[in-house]
């Protein structure tokens, strides 16, 4: 994977995007985990945005597929 973003003590920390096989990341890190607000798109054309990191969260989070459905 590649990683842009801030870095706080050779961690991914603050606002970064990270790019990998799996689908590209844009939102908050803490401590090199995505924690925070963000929004992924997956390869195959669903996208989640909201907030990652807290599973009580993953209720409120929005998907979209790339043709709007």
């Amino acid at each position: 994977s590649v990683y842009h973003g801030q870095w706080v003590e050779g961690k991914k920390h603050g606002i970064g995007q990270m790019y990998s096989d799996h689908g590209v990341y844009a939102g908050e890190f803490t401590s090199d985990d995505m924690k925070g607000y963000g929004y992924f798109d997956y390869p195959h054309g669903v996208s989640y945005k909201g907030n990652f990191g807290n599973v009580h969260n993953h209720n409120f989070i929005d998907h979209k597929s790339k043709s709007g459905n």
